[in-house]
């Protein structure tokens, strides 16, 4: 996952800039973690799925659907509540749900996590069902 602090948000620009390459494309699926931080970014919500926008090598802005990042059509961004670190990747993220359930997004898909008996079951959008022993 690719890391940025609070002070590398710009609301004005509604961009997102970080210390090194990025690597994203316009158009690429990345879920924002803002669970290390005092709050998430303004307008941004941790395990949400958004689409990168490369402005260059280092930074991006988002959108809230492929049709729109390719489109141009950004996603304001507001300031965070406080300082702290926050993620965005294409990786798997295991988030806590308001009410305390745990939860795997993947690429934005939700996928229902369960620890029964010792195994974990996760059972994918599409019914599909994997345990875990």
């Amino acid at each position: 996952a690719l890391s940025f602090t609070t002070s590398d948000v710009n609301t004005t620009d509604n961009t997102i800039t970080f210390a090194s390459n990025h690597g994203l494309a316009t158009g690429d699926k990345v879920v924002y973690d803002g669970t290390a931080a005092v709050s998430d970014v303004g307008s941004v919500t941790t395990g949400t799925t958004y689409y990168a926008i490369r402005v260059n090598d280092t930074v991006i802005k988002l959108a809230t659907t492929k049709d729109n990042a390719t489109d141009g059509q950004v996603h304001a961004l507001s300031a965070p509540g406080g300082a702290g670190t926050h993620y965005i990747g294409q990786t798997t993220l295991l988030t806590t749900t308001p009410t305390g359930s745990r939860k795997l997004v993947s690429l934005g898909e939700d996928l229902d996590l369960e620890l029964v008996n010792g195994e974990y079951k996760i059972k994918f959008a599409d019914g599909n069902l994997l345990i875990l022993v």
